[in-house]
C-alpha cells in the first residue's frame, strides 16, 4: 500500500507547489509570456518527478 500512496503524495505535492508557483508568478506579472518558467507542462515534470522521489524514498529509508 504504502508504494502506492507515497510516489502519489510526493508526486501531488510537488504538482502542487509547481501550480502554485506559475499561478503566482503570472499573477505578478500580469501578462502572458512565451518563457519556459510558464510552460504548464512543468506541472506534469514535477508529479513525475515527486512520484520517483516517493520510490526513492520507500526503497531506501522504508
Amino acid at each position: 500500500m504504502s508504494f502506492v500512496m507515497y510516489p502519489l503524495l510526493f508526486g501531488l505535492t510537488f504538482a502542487l507547489i509547481k501550480a502554485l508557483d506559475i499561478w503566482y508568478t503570472k499573477k505578478i506579472t500580469k501578462t502572458y509570456s512565451n518563457d519556459w518558467r510558464f510552460n504548464p507542462h512543468l506541472i506534469w515534470i514535477m508529479f513525475i518527478i515527486g512520484v520517483i522521489m516517493g520510490i526513492i524514498f520507500i526503497l531506501f529509508l522504508k
